[in-house]
């Protein structure tokens, strides 16, 4: 299992907005994935501090098998 960290969120919200992380992280994130997941069989982790609630089921289409941790 890789682990990711990237923490894009504060306690009550997120750093930047949802529409943002959309635009520059989530392209990104699903390239480097698919590239590694293209060497074998391996699981993705992701983590954030805070409340990054908005862009969960984005991290989850772009290949994410963990989540941690889901909420505060």
């Amino acid at each position: 299992m890789i682990m990711v960290v990237g923490d894009t969120a504060m306690r009550d919200t997120m750093m930047l907005s949802p529409k943002m992380w959309r635009k520059y992280f989530k392209p990104r994130l699903r390239t480097w994935l698919e590239g590694v997941r293209g060497e074998g069989d391996i699981f993705f982790m992701f983590h954030s501090d805070g409340n990054m609630e908005p862009v969960i089921d984005d991290v989850v289409e772009v290949g994410f098998d963990v989540i941690d941790p889901l909420l505060e």
